[in-house]
């Protein structure tokens, strides 16, 4: 069953997971008990697995095999991720940015600074 995606989990969200945080555990329980789904911009789970160590890797094969989970591709749209890239820093932001936007979806970031002044972030 698909599920609409309610939340976006960036680099740093999926990074605090795999060490414990019992607030990612928590916003993505939330989601899933309204019957909704998450997403992981797969730029995003490619650059947190460049960041962890090997003990931390079935941590996040977890989080992307999850029934509510879906595994965002790359966008399609380069030049838009280039220019999301441009604003927030990172293509991993970028498609995270893209990801929340799409599904009019709330963005869960360790990092809320990152992102500016956008409205639709969930500080862990």
């Amino acid at each position: 069953m698909k599920y609409p995606v309610r939340l976006v989990l960036d680099t740093t969200a999926m990074l605090a997971f795999t060490d414990g945080s019992v607030a990612v555990g928590e916003t993505i329980r939330e989601v899933v008990d309204e019957d909704a789904g998450y997403a992981l911009p797969h730029l995003c789970l490619a650059e947190a697995v460049a960041l962890i160590d090997g003990e931390r890797l079935p941590l996040l094969h977890l989080l992307a095999q999850h029934t509510h989970a879906t595994v965002e591709p790359a966008d399609d749209d380069w030049e838009a991720l280039g220019l999301a890239t441009r604003t927030f820093g990172t293509s991993a932001r970028g498609s995270a940015v893209a990801a929340t936007t799409r599904h009019r979806a709330y963005l869960l970031t360790a990092t809320p600074a990152d992102y500016g002044e956008m409205d639709a972030v969930i500080p862990v």
